[in-house]
């Protein structure tokens, strides 16, 4: 019965602590952790988020307008986005999908978040 307890807990013992699992954050921060896709799709994901608030509040202190600063967060999150990727988090860029992917993951809520942060910047700054 004791084997059969053992076995069904992963072969552990009942005194044994199993590891606690790290957040999603505290990996983003050492990176030397092991990285499943659908983690490396999380980071990504809070990534973008926080670059398109930064992006957001610069481009409107700038001022940036119109199609110049859509486009210029167009290319500065896609180069961001494959940079975290390959170079920070050192991930197979085709275990991945591609870079079509990487840039896709996230993008339509962060570009909505980096609307709202720059409308809402230049807003306050410049009108």
């Amino acid at each position: 019965l004791e084997r059969m307890i053992t076995m069904a807990r992963g072969g552990k013992k009942a005194t044994e602590k199993a590891p606690k699992d790290t957040s999603i954050f505290q990996k983003i921060v050492r990176r030397d952790s092991e990285w499943t896709h659908k983690e490396i799709s999380t980071a990504l994901h809070w990534v973008r988020q926080f670059f398109s608030i930064f992006l957001g509040i610069i481009w409107g202190i700038i001022p940036l307008r119109g199609a110049v600063g859509l486009l210029s967060f167009l290319i500065v999150s896609s180069i961001l986005s494959i940079l975290f990727c390959t170079v920070y988090l050192r991930a197979d860029e085709d275990k991945l999908g591609g870079r079509s992917v990487m840039i896709q993951e996230g993008f339509m809520l962060s570009f909505a978040v980096f609307l709202l942060f720059w409308i809402m910047t230049y807003s306050l700054l410049h009108c």
